[in-house]
């Protein structure tokens, strides 16, 4: 989960270094609540996330139910690239 503690005033100089305004197709990809990273990705932006709560399976079985294989995050990656440069 994104750190919200610190307060947006002083994450605007982290902001400005990791999430530049001039990048603006971005994919977050957190195991965890997607809560708090929407205004990082912005409207251009996507969200691998997991918002709900209760799911019970080896670790491995719930990363591929849940989007979180290398193959998911690079084919929504891809498809962000090609939806935002169109």
């Amino acid at each position: 989960m994104l750190n919200t503690l610190f307060s947006p005033k002083s994450i605007a100089g982290i902001n400005a270094t990791e999430f530049p305004p001039s990048v603006r197709t971005r994919l977050a990809v957190e195991a965890g609540a997607t809560q708090g990273w929407h205004r990082y990705i912005g409207e251009w932006g996507d969200m691998i996330g997991l918002d709900d709560f209760g799911a019970s399976a080896p670790g491995p079985v719930l990363m591929r139910k849940y989007g979180f294989t290398a193959e998911n995050v690079c084919k929504r990656a891809l498809a962000l690239l090609e939806k935002n440069n169109a």
